[in-house]
């Protein structure tokens, strides 16, 4: 993202055709883009690489780098590397256990409903490095989420501030949207609960677009997100286009007896399109496949010990009072089931 000093600069000089060289540290990695016109800079920040590239490395290349990823979340969670380094954002209590049945209890939430944790921003970060959609900042989208959730009664939700808030003074706080919210089923993250407690606490996991949105599926935890960004077309998030698509997973987000989280039609979709084509491409006899249409009161996980992705050729497994773990056709620990 071009830093808002430099901004008209830049303006200025591709306005002239002269082109920009512009260099981003995230994350302990270093990135060099060059803009060549206004269109380059107006659509977007996109320094990651496009599904296409990744889907077509060899499956060596794509063990090797899920083992960089494991052992990297790992190393984040633990407060080893990255930006958590800074904000501590993985402190841990040693004095006492975590038990979730105590903490439904002591927030007053009904553990018999599924849980979302709504993953607040860093409000300066730059909201605007992916293009426009229906929402301007992260203020309104998060206002326009409220706006929802206050009218879901059967779901839990917690609103989970940015690890880095405090860094930014006190003109814009979750807490403040809060405070003329009054429903048992809507908290605030606690204070006294470390990040790391979010794998126990949720079902799913609600972003803008951060990058709760691919680490936590790759934990076995579902997403959703609701802006356009480099990893919202990959197949492992419920992307939401649109505030109706948003709106109507958010309603919808517990079925029958309130156990399961749905994932969005739009991901069904990928999965698919990308399992039909394997076939088409493979000797394989295309088996009658278990259609999943949000009303079977089961649970969809993926296995964090393969972490499956579309494209990949896999295998559900159903766990009674579960549900269904999708697993990489070539996993051991599926072997070993």
């Amino acid at each position: 993202p071009v830093h808002f000093r430099f901004s008209s600069l830049t303006h200025h000089a591709l306005r002239r055709g002269i082109p920009v060289y512009i260099m981003n540290y995230v994350n302990e990695f270093i990135s060099l883009r060059k803009l060549e016109s206004i269109e380059d800079w107006t659509n977007g920040c996109y320094e990651k690489p496009e599904y296409s590239a990744i889907k077509n490395l060899t499956e060596k290349k794509k063990d090797y780098l899920e083992k960089i990823g494991r052992k990297y979340l790992e190393e984040v969670r633990n407060s080893r590397r990255g930006e958590t380094l800074t904000i501590n954002a993985f402190k841990e209590n040693k004095k006492s256990k975590f038990q979730k049945k105590q903490f439904f209890k002591k927030y007053q939430l009904d553990i018999k409903k599924p849980t979302a944790v709504i993953m607040t921003n860093c409000w300066p970060d730059f909201p605007n490095s992916f293009p426009p959609n229906w929402y301007a900042d992260y203020v309104e989208w998060l206002n326009k989420t409220l706006d929802i959730i206050t009218k879901v009664d059967n779901c839990n939700w917690i609103i989970k501030p940015h690890p880095a808030e405090f860094k930014y003074g006190s003109k814009t706080k979750m807490i403040y949207f809060l405070k003329n919210i009054n429903k048992r089923n809507i908290i605030p993250w606690p204070e006294e609960v470390s990040s790391d407690k979010l794998l126990q606490i949720a079902d799913v996991v609600i972003t803008s677009h951060g990058s709760a949105g691919f680490e936590y599926p790759a934990l076995g935890k579902p997403s959703i997100c609701t802006k356009k960004s480099h990893y919202s077309s990959w197949g492992i998030t419920n992307f939401c286009a649109d505030y109706s698509e948003y709106k109507n997973l958010l309603e919808n987000i517990a079925l029958g007896n309130g156990s399961a989280v749905t994932y969005s039609e739009q991901l069904l979709k990928n999965i698919k399109k990308e399992q039909e084509s394997e076939y088409i491409n493979s000797k394989e006899i295309k088996p009658e496949p278990l259609v999943i249409t949000g009303h079977e009161n089961l649970a969809i996980s993926y296995s964090d010990c393969c972490c499956p992705i579309p494209g990949d050729a896999i295998t559900g497994i159903l766990m009674p009072g579960e549900g269904i773990f999708v697993h990489r056709r070539m996993c051991q620990r599926l072997k070993a089931i």
